[in-house]
């Protein structure tokens, strides 16, 4: 499956429903800067992702992980700029892939994040 760019305008309605949809799903985050990649988070649960707006246009992502207390994380974001979504494929697809994959690239560093998620 393509990767699809989602438009600005529907990320906040967007990002709502792949949450609900994706509750549960075990999540990996990586950034990737000029030295290379970087795993973030290597395996916590997925309680959802949010577009955050502040003040004067500014906006960042948040993205919470783990569900008690002990094993909790929140990961923002900042200044995102574009916002792209992969399926997850099937064995009979030629690209084997068991992740959905979200994309954020961002006008601060890291420039890229990667959300990588897997349903058991």
């Amino acid at each position: 499956m393509p990767t699809r760019e989602i438009p600005f305008t529907e990320w906040k309605s967007y990002l709502e429903t792949f949450s609900k949809r994706h509750q549960g799903a075990v999540a990996k985050v990586l950034v990737a800067d000029p030295s290379g990649e970087h795993t973030v988070v290597k395996s916590l649960p997925f309680v959802g992702i949010s577009l955050e707006t502040k003040g004067s246009g500014d906006h960042e992502i948040a993205l919470e992980l783990g569900d008690d207390a002990t094993d909790h994380e929140t990961h923002f974001i900042a200044q995102p700029k574009k916002l792209y979504h992969k399926d997850a494929t099937t064995d009979l697809s030629e690209e084997i892939n068991k992740d959905e994959i979200l994309e954020v690239t961002s006008a601060t560093d890291p420039p890229i994040t990667v959300i990588h998620l897997r349903h058991s």
